[in-house]
């Protein structure tokens, strides 16, 4: 059987100049040719499953560092936490690399699957490699502009700096960065193109499916505040996977992790390869820990008390965290989606329903509000508590203070206050700097 084509690298495989943005290892390999071939490389868990949002969980509020542990960071590491001017982290560790490394399958993909007819027989096949492909590009190019562009701004998306897409392998292609809005056109291209063959239930969790097409798109229009589509495809993904895990059936050890593919999971994927972003080292938030009710299951069920603090016990991802699209998130997109449309009755009832399954039965008294804005307060505050450590905190900070929600994230260093302040330009984080150096494409400003 001809080999894949795996790229085992430390690399984004974006090009500049002819080279690599970052280290290729070589190996002797085939280019793939057959279907199944290039559904196989879709199917590599090293490389397509991690997609990391380390950085941007690494520089949120869910995070606290102890001064013991803070001592012992690398400087990367350091700058990561303290928000400082540059993140010096191994480049196999890098969210850029990784989610480069996944563009760089999925183009591979795209353009061995053109050169395959598509016929009666393998429709089927073709059509979901076609379509995995470009849920994974999506996936990737939506972690990457959300990480290291600024906030969506219609106003000035037109100008501000996003990432580079490169939708093609050819390793002499120039790299630049396109436009915020460039960036979206493709994400959502994609995104909307993966609905088209992809499976409503997949043979695996690490596949995508229909229902995690959905929530994608959710996710990405709740990103850019259109709220009617966010509420609509968070709505299309719940009606074809409503399960939520009843957390009352679930019974961990202390410390314990959750089972991995349990029934809150539609599509697997782990973070946690930076230095500092492992469940074992890093910290929760005192204030986060001390939000939940001690009838909220949540409260036991996601943390550990260790000697410096509250260790994060609630990954679905065993000793990494996950990463991937959860049916959670799903409701409370649609939650959040209604409510902002003005719908707050029911985006609150969508809330309740997950609710339901988190505290210990027969304690739960349904939430209310009297507003739209005391709604969209409490959904803000059950998303983090819901969703902390799935890397998506620091993307919700971006999004929700340039609508005026004036969240300020401070740090104690010692006798040292440190502020991240709502819309601060160091919410784009620092490009690597080895890319930056080969390719010559501006930095984010600090």
């Amino acid at each position: 059987m001809k080999k894949i084509l795996l790229i085992f690298c430390s690399s984004c495989l974006l090009l500049s100049c002819k080279k690599f943005l970052d280290e290729r290892q070589d190996a002797a390999m085939v280019i793939p040719s057959t279907l199944d071939d290039i559904e196989k490389m879709m199917d590599h868990g090293n490389a397509m499953s991690f997609m990391m949002a380390d950085h941007a969980d690494g520089s949120s509020d869910d995070v606290y560092v102890p001064p013991a542990t803070l001592a012992t960071l690398d400087q990367g590491s350091y700058n990561n936490y303290t928000w400082g001017p540059e993140y010096f982290f191994d480049q196999v560790q890098s969210t850029w690399s990784q989610a480069y490394l996944v563009i760089n399958y999925t183009n591979i993909v795209l353009e061995k699957i053109s050169e395959i007819d598509r016929t009666d027989r393998n429709a089927l096949q073709w059509d979901r490699v076609y379509s995995t492909a470009h849920f994974f590009r999506a996936y990737a190019y939506n972690l990457l502009i959300n990480t290291f562009a600024p906030a969506y701004d219609p106003s000035t998306y037109h100008t501000d700096m996003g990432v580079c897409l490169r939708l093609k392998s050819d390793f002499n292609i120039l790299s630049v960065r396109s436009s915020v809005k460039e960036c979206y056109d493709q994400i959502l291209f994609d995104a909307t193109e993966a609905l088209r063959g992809l499976p409503v239930e997949p043979v695996y969790k690490t596949r995508p499916c229909k229902p995690a097409a959905f929530a994608l798109l959710a996710r990405i229009y709740l990103t850019i505040n259109d709220f009617k589509k966010a509420g609509d495809y968070a709505d299309s993904c719940t009606r074809l996977y409503p399960t939520l895990l009843n957390y009352n059936n679930v019974s961990l050890n202390p410390g314990a992790a959750f089972p991995m593919f349990n029934e809150d999971v539609i599509f697997h994927a782990v973070g946690g390869s930076s230095p500092f972003m492992f469940p074992n080292r890093v910290r929760v938030d005192t204030l986060l820990y001390r939000s939940y009710s001690t009838d909220d299951l949540r409260r036991k069920l996601f943390f550990n008390t260790v000697t410096d603090g509250q260790a994060h016990t609630g990954s679905y991802a065993g000793g990494y965290f996950f990463s991937g699209i959860s049916s959670p998130e799903a409701y409370l997109i649609k939650a959040e989606a209604l409510t902002e449309q003005g719908f707050y009755t029911d985006g609150m009832a969508t809330l309740n329903l997950l609710l339901e399954k988190r505290w210990r039965t027969g304690t739960f008294v349904p939430l209310t509000a009297n507003s739209k804005e005391d709604a969209i307060a409490i959904i803000r505050t059950e998303r983090r508590k819901e969703l902390t450590f799935r890397g998506l905190r620091f993307f919700d900070l971006k999004r929700w203070n340039k609508r005026g929600a004036n969240i300020i994230v401070r740090r104690k260093i010692g006798n040292e206050l440190l502020e991240l302040l709502p819309n601060d330009l160091r919410y784009a984080i620092p490009i690597p700097r080895r890319v930056i150096d080969m390719t010559g494409m501006p930095q984010n400003p600090r």
